[in-house]
């Protein structure tokens, strides 16, 4: 770990599993085969599932530093950029599971899909 008097960084070497990595790296291998990102194939299904498991909660939910408004706006930013791309990896697993004629999986991600609109609209404490 580096630090200064205003960041706290980890060198990119450092032997970590970080979940948000983890998420990003298997929503781009859905991209890594041979078709353009939007679209799915049954070759997408395995890093979709894997990232959509990945994804437990809002971005550092309960941390924050005490009057670091530029924090709080990180974080947000942060935790809407994750939510949207969970929100297009639901989007494209329903549809892959719809093409495999996997429906019980296909409701099952949709009522999550819809939940995160659902659960954008309840007030937040900050």
């Amino acid at each position: 770990m580096e630090a200064s008097r205003e960041v706290l960084w980890l060198p990119k070497e450092a032997d970590l599993w970080v979940d948000v990595n983890d998420f990003y790296s298997n929503l781009q291998q859905t991209g890594a085969h041979g078709h353009p990102t939007g679209q799915v194939c049954p070759e997408c299904i395995p890093y979709l599932e894997r990232a959509v498991t990945l994804y437990r909660g809002h971005f550092m939910s309960g941390f924050t530093l005490r009057d670091s408004i530029e924090f709080d706006d990180w974080q947000f930013m942060q935790s809407e950029s994750l939510r949207r791309e969970l929100a297009n990896a639901l989007e494209r697993l329903v549809l892959a599971y719809k093409a495999a004629k996997r429906f019980d999986e296909a409701i099952s991600s949709a009522q999550r899909w819809l939940s995160l609109d659902a659960s954008m609209s309840q007030p937040t404490d900050n």
